[in-house]
């Protein structure tokens, strides 16, 4: 059972196939949603009251509170390209566990580990705060049980198991640069080869914001680099028995790295 609370006492945020009143509290209107989240179902959805369209509101935020069974939660941002002026987070029993988010995250998502929480069952709360200007996201919220197979490697911020997809740094809001992991993990373990081509921006002078990845010898001798620019264009293959993790570093602002990857 999921408990969703909303500071706006006239409609909630979080959409569900089926809702039931619950009396009011200090946290403001509560409503309970029954409601079985299989692992790799699409569960409860962040969204303003307006989607897609934009709501006008200078904040906006719900709780939900995690079962003891659960170990990871993966949010899914389906649409999250907010205003300079505005910021997403993301806390765990009042405590900030990811990095505050701005511009263009859409596609993106994020590991919150639950696991370590002493307070369970755990209290996530999501947040949309900024500038009164007219605003959308639509975040979709998920359950990684304990026991799940789905379950990120420790550590990742980031986790993809799909043959192929993309890698982009996380647009954040941050005085100083915001260091994560991303983690590729082939669905198979007979496909053990990761393939990874960057998208660079020539435009891009600074190497501010930059990825580590593991280092090694090309099959013409070269020394693979480790640091991998926004300008830079390499293909690096690997052959992993496990997860390959990606170091990004990311400063403020829209520009970084964007990589291709196939497993």
């Amino acid at each position: 059972m999921l408990y969703v609370s909303s500071t706006d006492k006239s409609r909630t945020f979080i959409k569900s196939p089926s809702k039931r009143a619950h009396p009011p509290t200090d946290l403001g209107e509560m409503e309970y949603i029954d409601i079985d989240l299989p692992t790799n179902a699409l569960g409860v959805n962040f969204a303003n009251p307006d989607y897609p369209l934009r709501t006008k509101q200078p904040y906006w935020s719900s709780d939900v509170m995690i079962p003891r069974e659960v170990c990871q939660v993966r949010l899914d941002f389906e649409q999250l390209d907010l205003p300079l002026t505005t910021v997403f987070k993301v806390k765990l029993n009042g405590v900030v566990v990811a990095p505050p988010l701005t511009g263009n995250n859409s596609g993106q998502h994020l590991i919150v580990n639950v696991v370590t929480a002493i307070t369970r069952p755990a209290r996530l709360e999501l947040s949309v705060s900024g500038a009164p200007v007219p605003t959308s996201w639509s975040v979709w919220l998920q359950h990684n049980y304990c026991f799940s197979p789905a379950l990120a490697p420790e550590g990742c911020m980031q986790y993809n198991s799909m043959l192929s997809g993309r890698v982009r740094s996380l647009s954040v809001l941050s005085t100083e640069p915001t260091l994560y992991a991303v983690c590729l993990r082939a669905p198979k373990p007979t496909a053990n080869l990761i393939s990874l081509r960057t998208l660079p921006d020539k435009t891009i002078k600074s190497c501010s914001s930059f990825m580590q990845v593991p280092a090694g010898m090309s099959l013409d001798g070269k020394e693979i680099p480790t640091k991998v620019c926004p300008r830079d264009a390499v293909r690096l293959t690997y052959k992993v028995f496990g997860p390959l993790v990606l170091y990004m570093m990311t400063s403020s602002g829209q520009h970084g790295i964007d990589v291709q990857y196939n497993l």
